[in-house]
């Protein structure tokens, strides 16, 4: 145990740009682990300010996620499930599959609540396919973090797209 945390302390350390530990100008420890493990911490995590990908379905006539995230959510068993966690790439796959996109220049609820528009027919080539049926697909970001406070909702939308998915299990 103590090893690892020996381990992650130096990693963490040689992770900072400029310390007083690890200048710049030296190569040293912070060199070397670059040259064993190249892709950093950014390997690892994703930018909160990132665009990304989020279906949506109609259920009793509202518009509604489609995927069952979080994963901390009972129905996730608390995270130790991980038949969620296709969930993402299945998402990329349906977004990826998709010529040409709405633009919505606006807030979730405005884009939303916008009529269908033409309904791409996709066959969902995933094993899991958790996601039939009429989907919606929105191309959306968080509000600048600078703007949180003055925005009427947190997530603004550059695009949507109309599905028709379809799956083999159905």
């Amino acid at each position: 145990m103590g090893a690892v945390a020996v381990l992650l302390a130096i990693t963490v350390g040689a992770s900072w740009q400029d310390n007083v530990l690890q200048p710049t100008t030296t190569k040293g420890v912070r060199f070397d682990l670059q040259v064993l493990v190249p892709q950093g911490w950014a390997f690892f995590t994703r930018s909160p300010q990132e665009t990304s990908y989020v279906l949506y379905e109609r259920v009793s006539g509202q518009w509604v996620r489609a995927d069952s995230l979080p994963q901390s959510e009972s129905e996730n068993l608390f995270g130790f499930s991980r038949e969620q966690r296709a969930q993402g790439t299945e998402v990329g796959v349906l977004a990826s599959s998709v010529s040409s996109f709405t633009d919505c220049a606006g807030y979730l609820s405005e884009c939303l609540a916008k009529p269908a528009t033409r309904a791409w027919e996709i066959a969902n080539p995933t094993n899991t396919q958790h996601f039939c049926g009429a989907i919606r697909v929105v191309q959306q970001e968080p509000v600048k973090f600078a703007y949180r406070n003055s925005a009427p909702e947190q997530v603004r939308v550059k695009s949507f797209a109309d599905l028709e998915v379809t799956c083999s299990h159905n």
